[in-house]
């Protein structure tokens, strides 16, 4: 009887799950000490798949806010817990604002990927992949268009004109980048016709994201997460298909790979922020 006792406090003490840390209630973008900091998480029914989702939403919005994840970025906490049939992973990615502001600026190929951390855009895009495949951007960006600057029969594409265009466009920039980031460098010499195409689609998008941004303090003091934009990418999707039910992730026309459960998503909580502390073990982007 007190061995039965003992065993069975013992595997109720082994089965017991590790407290949860504050920083998983934490709002999904916070800056801290001159430090961009997204918390990620994700669900799967296999842990490892969620902790990985968790990861690639973090980054994902990373992605969105500086144009590609350049080298300095750190996973700097993981946690994760199980709920039923599904774990719960969560991921805190953190950069410094500097090196943000650099990237955002850099748009010839050759500057960004000597600034990027090519591991961590192949894991976005495997990420994004997990995810299956996603509506148009720039389809969204014209029904959005339509619908907010109804005085125009055919609005073009020289201005942004909401906040929601402003993150539909800055995520085509970041899909741009990735693909250069991803590619071979010989792909794009100067003059290359793939060089060319890249310039058209990020040299003046680039200067209309910066002279919203100018235009609109709240963007810089307080900006959205590109992951909260989603909702709404999902429902002009479903306007301009009526048949749209897959599941969303950020560039459109890949393949899906995996047959994973569950997205990807963020906690948007309203818990203050704590001043924010150095993991002793984190993962740098080279």
């Amino acid at each position: 009887m007190l061995i039965l006792g003992g065993l069975t406090a013992c595997a109720s003490k082994t089965n017991q799950q590790a407290p949860s840390p504050d920083w998983i209630q934490s709002p999904t973008r916070a800056v801290d000490n001159g430090y961009i900091v997204y918390v990620g998480t994700g669900e799967d029914s296999n842990r490892d798949r969620a902790r990985f989702k968790a990861e690639g939403a973090a980054l994902a919005d990373l992605a969105n806010e500086c144009s590609f994840v350049p080298k300095g970025t750190r996973i700097e906490d993981r946690f994760d817990k199980t709920e039923g049939p599904l774990h719960e992973g969560y991921a805190k990615v953190a950069l410094e604002f500097q090196f943000c502001e650099e990237a955002k600026k850099t748009v010839d190929p050759e500057g960004v990927r000597k600034l990027a951390s090519a591991p961590m855009a192949e894991q976005i895009k495997k990420y994004q992949e997990m995810l299956g495949p996603g509506p148009d951007l720039e389809q969204v960006a014209r029904a959005a268009e339509m619908e907010e600057v109804p005085q125009l029969s055919d609005p073009g594409p020289s201005s942004l004109h909401s906040d929601f265009h402003f993150y539909v466009v800055r995520q085509q920039v970041a899909y741009e980048k990735q693909i250069v980031i991803l590619s071979p460098p010989s792909l794009y010499q100067p003059s290359a016709p793939e060089t060319l195409a890249y310039n058209r689609a990020v040299v003046a998008p680039t200067q209309q994201i910066a002279s919203y941004a100018a235009a609109h303090p709240n963007l810089q003091k307080t900006p959205a997460a590109w992951s909260t934009q989603v909702p709404r990418v999902r429902e002009l999707s479903r306007k301009i298909d009526p048949h749209y039910q897959t599941p969303f992730r950020q560039p459109p026309k890949v393949a899906n790979k995996s047959n994973g459960k569950g997205e990807g998503h963020h906690p948007q909580g309203q818990n203050p922020k704590k001043k924010r502390k150095k993991s002793k073990d984190y993962e740098q982007g080279n």
